[in-house]
Formats: C-alpha cells, structure tokens, sequence
C-alpha cells in the first residue's frame, strides 16, 4: 500500500512538472515572438529616424582642415563661402544658411582643428561643390590641405566604410567607374553593365568574380 501510495505521489508530481515544463515552454515561445516583433518595430523606428535626420544633412556638407581662425572679426558662414569660392574657383560665393564648428574640442595633442559644419542655402549648390571638390583633387588652403565631405549620419558612414576595401579594388580596375548612393549604395559601372549593391560581401565577389578576373585575363 506504502508503495503504491508513493508511485501515485511520485507520478502526480511528474504530471505536474510536466504541466509547468509545458506552460513554460509556451511562455517562451511568446516571448520569441513578442522579443522578435519588437526586433522589427525598432528597425523600423530606426530606419526612420536615420531617414530623417539624412533628410535633415540634405544640404550639408563637411569641411576638414580649415584652421581655428580663419579670418578674425568675419561672419563664419561669410568666410566660409569665400573660402569655398577661393579654393575651388567658383564665379560667386555660394549662399549659406550657417556654419560651424564641431562641437568636439580641439585635441591638444595634435591641434587639429575641428571640422566645419556648414548648411547651403541651396541644394544645388552643395552638389556643385561637391563635385568641384571631387574634380579639382587634393585642396589647399594657405598651407594647409582641405577636404569636403557630405555630412552624414553617424549610421551611414559606418555602412559605407564597410565597402572601403572594395573601392580600394576597384582604384585598380582600368574603365571602371564607382560611386557611393545614399545611403549606403555601391554603384559600380564597367564594360560588363551597371550593378548597385547594398550588401559588400555580394560587390566584393562580384569584383573578384568579374572586373578583376577580366581585367587579369586582357592582361595576359
């Protein structure tokens, strides 16, 4: 009796376990989908909030080098438009919103000055900037060198560095041109066709697989 008494304990006590395993494992699988639905919900925060603040850098641009004081008593956002005209050769200074500084200090170390912030008026000037920055190459000004940047957000420099290795490959592909698309898009153009890619990995093949194996293959 003492016997059966403790087999029927012992298996109300598994019927119970095995009720609480099974109410635990549903709370589980609950939370995955709860864990998995909120995973969503801030990608999608994410993507928006990178999308606006883009929207809000639309006009930006980047300007690295410019010494601490460039010129004493002046407006920032008037020297920095002379600047611009000076040292890339434009007919008129463009029309700016404002410029500044950023607001990191200045390293004591190096001294390097902070980076100018600077917002156009137009967007269509920014472009032309842009592009003449590009043209004209290595910039200098007074002795220092400068360059021009867009001003992105923190998120999508980040993804573009990681095609830094392919562009470097690319450098080394004759008749191929390359370019980054906002926000973080490798547009590559070459004998072969026009290819955008959003995934390195699939643009780092596709150079291996393609441009430098056709470009080994001319050389030899």
């Amino acid at each position: 009796m003492k016997l059966a008494a403790n087999s029927e304990a012992n298996q109300t006590r598994l019927t119970s376990l095995e009720e609480a395993t099974n109410s635990y494992s549903d709370k589980v699988t609950d939370l995955e989908k709860q864990i998995g639905s909120l995973k969503e919900e801030v990608k999608v925060l994410t993507d928006k909030t990178e999308d606006l603040e883009g929207r809000q850098r639309r006009c930006n641009i980047r300007i690295l080098g410019v010494r601490e004081k460039i010129k004493a008593g002046s407006h920032p956002s008037t020297a920095v438009a002379k600047l611009l005209q000076d040292i890339l050769g434009l007919d008129s200074a463009p029309t700016l919103d404002h410029a500044h500084r950023g607001m990191q200090s200045v390293s004591p170390r190096d001294n390097r000055p902070r980076p100018f912030i600077v917002k156009f008026h137009y967007y269509q000037e920014k472009l032309e900037v842009l592009r003449m920055a590009a043209k004209k190459g290595p910039l200098h000004y007074k002795g220092d060198t400068i360059m021009i940047f867009p001003d992105l957000p923190a998120a999508v420099v980040k993804r573009r560095g990681f095609f830094k290795g392919i562009k470097d490959q690319l450098r080394k592909c004759p008749n191929v041109k390359f370019g980054m698309l906002y926000p973080a898009r490798l547009k590559i153009t070459s004998s072969a066709g026009e290819e955008i890619f959003t995934d390195p990995a699939a643009a780092e093949d596709y150079v291996k697989k393609i441009l430098m194996k056709g470009y080994q293959h001319d050389r030899g």
